[in-house]
């Protein structure tokens, strides 16, 4: 699953990012979804507002508190992105 050089990941288009968040919370996609997204992937999303948005989503689901930790633990996000809501609210709630 790696986007095109120069392309902007999926999760930061503003239309994009809202259905992804409601295919999460809506469908048993989730777990098989996120077992796909590669850690550092993951990590990249935390780093930004909307991606950070759409991890949240998966926090609805028992595994992924667990997950996402590791991914962000792993990204050592800049003092800018700890500072987006998207980011700052992910980061309560996996308690970090």
């Amino acid at each position: 699953m790696k986007p095109e050089e120069g392309a902007e990941p999926l999760c930061s288009d503003l239309l994009a990012h809202k259905h992804l968040q409601r295919m999460i919370k809506d469908t048993k996609l989730s777990a098989p979804l996120l077992a796909a997204l590669p850690a550092a992937m993951l990590g990249d999303w935390a780093a930004s507002n909307r991606g950070a948005f759409v991890l949240v989503a998966f926090l609805d689901h028992a595994e992924a508190k667990k997950t996402l930790s590791s991914a962000v633990k792993a990204k050592k996000l800049s003092k800018e992105a700890k500072a987006q809501a998207g980011t700052k609210l992910l980061l309560e709630k996996l308690d970090l």
